[in-house]
C-alpha cells in the first residue's frame, strides 16, 4: 500500500509539473509545498475536491495532455 501511495503522489507531482504548478522533484513524497501546489490548481480550476478525487482528476488531465501531444 505504501508503494501505491508513493506512485500516486509521484503521478500527482508529474501532472502538476506538466500543468506548470509544480517545479519540485517527482519523488513520490507529499510535502507542504505539494499541498500548496494542489490548492493553487484547485483555486484556478474553481474546484475543491478531496485528495483521492483530485488525484484521479489530475491523472485524467495527464492522460488528456499525453493524448494531445
Amino acid at each position: 500500500q505504501a508503494q501505491s501511495a508513493i506512485a500516486a503522489t509521484a503521478a500527482v507531482q508529474q501532472t502538476l509539473t506538466l500543468l506548470g504548478y509544480w517545479d519540485g522533484p517527482v519523488d513520490g513524497e507529499w510535502t507542504d509545498e505539494l499541498t500548496d501546489a494542489v490548492k493553487e490548481l484547485q483555486e484556478d480550476l474553481g474546484v475543491n475536491l478531496p485528495g483521492v478525487a483530485l488525484a484521479l482528476e489530475l491523472l485524467d488531465e495527464l492522460d488528456r495532455l499525453r493524448r494531445r501531444n
